[in-house]
């Protein structure tokens, strides 16, 4: 066996681990996990190339503030507290703990916080999240809109 079961019984690996490992995953968790994956490569593409973790994270706030219903210029868990708890490491945390959690990672923001956070949203949620914060962001940015912020003039101007 591999040194992670090394330490444990033989009858409780053969009977209780090993049954577990082989059994078959619900189609929908399997599902989950895939279009997880799709979902979070899309918006790494977005936010990596063009934006930073800080700025993953505080759309991941506003839109958990969103879903919620609270304001985002209130300083308040809100709507991050709504999803926090689905986290095994937060369920039944005190809302101090939470703000805690929070703002380490705002302050040393990272890409694995974002993942995290984005891995704690349904899928639905995430398609939502997407639409809202990612293919907006590609309809209303275009590297015509681009060009004409840039250039902000009149097309009298431009010589050949």
């Amino acid at each position: 066996m591999n040194s992670i079961f090394a330490n444990l019984p033989d009858d409780i690996v053969n009977e209780h681990i090993m049954p577990f490992v082989y059994s078959p995953q619900p189609q929908a968790l399997l599902v989950d996990i895939r279009s997880f994956i799709t979902d979070f490569e899309m918006a790494m593409d977005m936010y990596f190339l063009y934006y930073s973790p800080i700025i993953f994270l505080n759309d991941l706030i506003m839109f958990c503030h969103r879903e919620t219903g609270h304001q985002e210029h209130i300083p308040s868990l809100g709507g991050l507290e709504w999803i926090l708890h689905r986290s095994r490491n937060c369920k039944g945390k005190a809302a101090s703990s939470l703000v805690n959690i929070i703002k380490s990672y705002q302050e040393n923001p990272s890409w694995r916080h974002c993942r995290m956070l984005f891995a704690l949203l349904t899928p639905t949620e995430r398609t939502r999240f997407i639409n809202t914060f990612i293919l907006q962001d590609e309809i209303t940015v275009t590297p015509e809109t681009e060009v004409d912020q840039w250039y902000q003039g009149d097309d009298d101007n431009i010589t050949v």
